[in-house]
């Protein structure tokens, strides 16, 4: 049995003439559950997060960056703790500094704004993480052109990657609904790409040739190299994934990201489901922290409700909002 609860707050007041009535938000209302304290109250909630670092405020310690593929939602945290001692600060000022997304169906907004997937990567090695994103089909990317004086910002550099195959240089084909990973695989200085094919279980890898071509890791030169990298292949049937004693257990299509959650220099997973239909959207951002090496990593179960623990959540795509009202006279 559902059920749902409606809470209606009845406003009274007296009329005063010329007298203007509004609402003013205010999102510092400590909310308690259990003896606990919400941290994260009024951001909304989290269904299908996906997680980058960045430097945000170029104070030269990663910041967090989360991308909510259900609603195309952007959400920024800054670290405002000391190494191996985490406290995420919730910062929306930054949010707007990405290309935000707006209306689906309008055909130029797919080359400009974010939806689907968003992955933060320093692809031309100036220390400061770009944008790649879903585009129809393929992948636009944005590179960061912010500093430390004039803030955060970024310009589109690629419309729609390509990738030489086959002979002929064709677009590099992601579906919007999958995720790439972005990567330096071979280890040259440049970030090259794997992606499913399009049977969607074997994947294919595409070599990033700008340090063989210019000697600087900084351009988007690629060619598919192998159609069944890792030779194996995903099962139609089942998704499974394990990570040390505790496995993660997401139905359909997880999502790993490998960021630094606890602030100690060393990237950790976390998981979510990249599905939008029939997956968890509650308890559903896995988080385990490396005990070995940022490059011989050992993850270790931590919890499956990563951020989401400290917000009130009510439900995809909603979001509490506490309002009290102002009259200006």
């Amino acid at each position: 049995m559902i059920r749902i609860f409606f809470s209606i707050i009845i406003f009274t007041f007296t009329i005063h003439a010329n007298a203007q009535f509004g609402f003013q938000r205010i999102d510092t209302i400590d909310v308690i559950e259990a003896s606990v304290l919400q941290n994260y109250a009024w951001v909304g909630g989290l269904d299908y997060a996906q997680f980058s670092n960045i430097d945000l405020n170029f104070d030269g310690t990663e910041d967090l960056f989360v991308f909510d593929r259900s609603n195309n939602k952007v959400l920024t945290f800054i670290q405002g703790g000391s190494p191996g001692n985490p406290n995420w600060l919730y910062a929306p000022a930054y949010e707007s500094k990405f290309p935000q997304y707006m209306n689906h169906f309008n055909p130029y907004e797919d080359e400009q704004f974010l939806f689907s997937w968003v992955l933060l990567v320093d692809y031309n090695c100036d220390g400061k993480k770009d944008i790649f994103a879903a585009r129809s089909g393929g992948i636009k990317v944005f590179k960061n052109t912010g500093n430390s004086t004039d803030g955060l910002s970024f310009e589109q550099t690629s419309i729609r990657i390509k990738s030489w195959q086959w002979g002929t240089h064709q677009y590099l084909g992601v579906s919007s609904a999958d995720l790439p990973g972005i990567k330096d695989i071979d280890g040259d200085g440049d970030v090259d790409i794997v992606t499913f094919g399009g049977t969607g279980q074997a994947l294919e890898y595409h070599k990033n040739l700008s340090m063989e071509t210019y000697g600087i890791c900084d351009s988007l030169l690629f060619e598919m190299k192998n159609i069944c990298w890792g030779r194996f292949s995903e099962s139609a049937t089942t998704s499974s994934i394990r990570s040390n004693s505790t496995p993660v257990e997401v139905r359909i299509f997880p999502g790993a990201y490998h960021a630094d959650i606890n602030n100690d220099g060393k990237r950790d997973l976390v998981v979510s489901p990249s599905s939008q239909v029939g997956s968890e959207n509650r308890n559903s951002t896995w988080y385990y922290e490396n005990t070995g090496t940022d490059l011989s990593p050992v993850f270790v179960y931590q919890q499956n409700d990563l951020f989401q623990g400290g917000m009130i959540d009510v439900g995809s795509r909603s979001l509490p909002v506490f309002l009290i009202t102002t009259e200006m006279v």
